[in-house]
């Protein structure tokens, strides 16, 4: 797969029952089409059924929500894949590999 770019252009606040709430940039254009075909495609190689699947980034996470609200659009190439493992609540992240794309 050659590089790629990807663009977020929304804040907001993903709700959940947690006391805090993930504040993430979403893409509100419904754009990110080669972010969402390699997504089909890991899920396919690794034998995965479909999901649902939202590009987000989280911010941060906070008590207060944050309304949706258009933005600047952030952008950048996306030229790898890194597989991280992450111990939820503990702030711990080993890297597992990183595979960068072809041109």
């Amino acid at each position: 797969m050659p590089p790629f770019e990807v663009c977020f252009d929304r804040v907001l606040s993903y709700a959940n029952k947690q006391v805090k709430h993930p504040v993430v940039l979403t893409d509100g254009s419904d754009g990110n089409n080669e972010l969402m075909a390699l997504h089909r495609e890991l899920r396919v190689a690794l034998g995965m059924g479909k999901s649902s699947f939202s590009p987000h980034i989280t911010l941060l996470c906070d008590t207060k929500d944050v309304a949706a609200e258009s933005i600047e659009p952030i952008r950048w190439t996306v030229d790898e894949v890194v597989l991280i493992r992450s111990e939820v609540g503990a702030t711990k992240y080993e890297h597992l590999g990183r595979w960068r794309f072809g041109t």
